[in-house]
C-alpha cells in the first residue's frame, strides 16, 4: 500500500481545497497504475514536498534506480517536464519518461538525504548554484513556454488588494511592496527567449551520481538572462520560513525589516546583457531578494564571467570562471584536449578514443567517468580533469581516481591546473572520499613538481601493472 504522508495531505488542502482533497484520494491507485505501466518496484519511504508525492523507485527489468513523482497537472508543473527535456540531464535532473494526461514524471534518482543546503562553507554552496545557473540560462527558451512577463503582469494585478490588506499600520511595508511593483513593471516587458528555473534556491538542488549537484523541481519560464536572479543568497543569507513550497522572507517588522533592507540594498551586480532599465529597477527597490541576487553571464562555454558574481566574493567569482562540469556539448573540445595530452606525451598514436565512446562513458545511462573543464575569461576550455571513482578496502570508503589532468600550453601559469584539483579535492571533502590519486611519468619533473607543492606524495612501494590488447585477450579467452 503506498503510503501517503500527513503533512503532503494538509498542504493539498490548504492550497488547492477540494482538488487536493481529490488527488490525495487518488495518489495510491495512481501510483499503482504507473508502477505496473512502467516497470517500477518501490524501494523505499514515501518522500513529498508541498505539492508532489515521490516514490523512490528501481525498474524491475534493470535494476535502474529512479523516482516517480506525481503532481496535480497545472500551469507551473505542466512546464516542468519541457524544461527537463530542453536542458536533457546538463545540470538538472534527467527526465527518464512522462505521462502528459496526469502529469507524473518518473526521473533519475538523486540523494535527498544531501540537499545544497547541507554544505556548510555557504559560499561553496553559492558557486555551485553558480556554475548550475549560468547552464540553465544558456539554453533558449522552447516555443510556447509561458513568458515572465505575463506572470509579472498577473502579480502587478494583486498588488492594489495586497497594499488595502497592509492597510495603514503597515506603512513601511506598504512603501516597499509599492517600490517593488514599480521595479518590476519597470521590466515586465521586456522580451527574452531563455529558460529560466525561477525557483531555484539551495534546497532544489541535490547530490548526484553522474555530477556532483543538479538542479530539481523546476518552475520554468522564458525571459531574459537578467530575470533569473538567483533566490540562492538570499535563502542561504537570511531568516526564512516555508511559503507554500518557496522560501520566503518572514513578515518584517518596523526594526527587522528596515534591518534587512539596509543590508542588501544596491549591492546587487547584474552583468549580463541587461538592460539599463532592469539595472535601475534592480538598485533601487528595497526588497531583500534586489540586493542579494547576481545574475551570470555564460561565456561561450557556460562558465560565469568574474564581474557577474557579488563584489563581497572575489574568490568565488574566480573558482565560478576558471572550473565548471561538463554538458554532453564540451564532447568535441575534450575529446580534443585528450589528444593535445597523448601528443604532449608523445604517444598521440595511441589514442583510439572517439567522441561517440566519450559521450556514452561521460553522459550515457550509467556514466562510467566524469568530468571538469578550465575555462579562460572569455569561457574558451583550456583544460580538462577526467576523473572516476574507486574504492579503498581497507578504508571502506570510495575515492577518486584522476585519470587526466591537462591545462594548455599558453593558459599554464594562470592556476588552472590547481584549480581543478581543488575542485576535485573539494569534491573529496564533501562525500566523505578519503583518496584523491593519478599517475604521472617519471619524466615529467614539471608536473611532480607542482603535484609535491600541493601536498601529494608519490607511491613508491608499489609498481602498477597493466594487462591490455593481446595479453588481456589470451588471458580473458582461457576461461576457468
Amino acid at each position: 500500500m503506498i503510503h501517503v504522508p500527513e503533512e503532503l495531505v494538509r498542504s493539498q488542502a490548504k492550497y488547492n481545497g477540494e482538488a487536493g482533497r481529490a488527488f490525495v484520494a487518488g495518489l495510491p491507485g495512481l501510483a499503482e497504475e504507473f508502477l505496473g505501466r512502467w516497470g517500477l518496484r518501490v524501494t523505499g519511504p514515501s518522500l513529498h514536498g508541498v505539492a508532489s508525492l515521490v516514490l523512490p523507485v528501481e525498474r524491475v527489468a534493470d535494476g535502474t534506480p529512479a523516482a516517480l513523482k506525481m503532481q496535480i497537472p497545472d500551469h507551473e508543473t505542466e512546464g516542468e517536464p519541457v524544461a527537463l527535456r530542453a536542458w536533457d540531464g546538463a545540470g538538472a535532473v534527467r527526465l527518464l519518461d512522462h505521462d502528459p494526461a496526469t502529469g507524473t514524471m518518473l526521473l533519475e534518482r538523486l540523494d535527498e538525504t544531501r540537499p545544497l543546503t547541507s554544505v556548510a562553507d555557504t559560499r561553496a554552496a553559492l558557486g555551485v548554484a553558480a556554475g548550475l545557473l549560468a547552464r540553465l540560462v544558456a539554453v533558449p527558451a522552447p516555443e510556447g513556454l509561458r513568458g515572465l512577463g505575463d506572470i509579472a503582469a498577473g502579480m502587478l494585478a494583486r498588488v492594489p488588494d495586497a497594499l488595502v490588506r497592509l492597510g495603514a499600520e503597515d506603512a513601511e511595508d506598504a512603501a516597499v511592496l509599492r517600490d517593488c511593483a514599480a521595479a518590476v513593471r519597470e521590466v515586465a516587458g521586456e522580451p527574452g527567449d531563455r529558460l529560466l528555473h525561477w525557483d531555484l534556491h539551495l534546497g532544489n538542488v541535490l547530490a548526484g551520481a553522474r555530477e556532483p549537484w543538479l538542479v530539481i523541481d523546476r518552475s520554468p519560464s522564458r525571459a531574459t538572462r537578467a530575470s533569473n536572479c538567483c533566490r540562492c543568497s538570499w535563502t542561504a543569507s537570511t531568516p526564512t520560513t516555508s511559503c507554500g513550497g518557496s522560501t520566503c522572507s518572514p513578515r518584517s517588522s518596523a526594526t527587522g525589516g528596515a534591518r534587512w533592507r539596509g543590508r542588501w540594498a544596491g549591492s546587487c551586480r547584474t552583468a549580463c546583457g541587461s538592460s539599463r532599465r532592469a539595472n535601475r529597477a534592480s538598485t533601487r527597490s528595497r526588497w531583500p531578494w534586489h540586493g542579494s541576487c547576481w545574475t551570470g553571464e555564460p561565456g561561450a562555454s557556460g562558465a560565469l564571467r568574474e564581474d557577474s558574481v557579488r563584489q563581497e566574493g572575489p574568490a568565488l567569482g574566480r573558482l565560478a570562471r576558471m572550473i565548471r562540469t561538463a554538458t554532453p556539448a564540451d564532447v568535441p573540445v575534450i575529446h580534443a584536449l585528450i589528444r593535445d595530452l597523448a601528443e604532449y606525451e608523445k604517444a598521440l598514436d595511441e589514442v583510439r578514443t572517439t567522441p561517440e565512446q566519450l559521450h556514452e562513458a561521460l553522459f550515457g545511462d550509467r556514466p562510467a567517468a566524469y568530468a571538469h573543464l578550465a575555462t579562460d575569461e572569455n569561457g574558451e576550455a583550456v583544460g580538462f580533469a577526467l576523473w572516476f571513482l574507486n574504492f579503498s578496502t581497507w578504508r571502506g570508503v570510495h575515492g577518486i581516481y584522476l585519470e587526466d589532468l591537462y591545462v594548455r600550453p599558453e593558459a599554464r601559469g594562470g592556476g588552472h591546473g590547481k584549480a581543478l584539483l581543488r575542485e576535485l579535492a573539494r569534491i573529496c571533502v564533501e562525500r566523505g572520499y578519503e583518496r584523491l590519486e593519478w599517475s604521472v611519468l617519471n619524466w615529467n619533473e614539471p608536473s611532480i613538481a607542482f603535484y609535491e607543492s600541493l601536498g601529494a606524495r608519490p607511491q613508491d612501494e608499489w609498481t602498477v601493472y597493466r594487462l591490455t590488447d593481446g595479453a588481456l585477450a589470451e588471458l580473458g579467452a582461457g576461461g576457468v
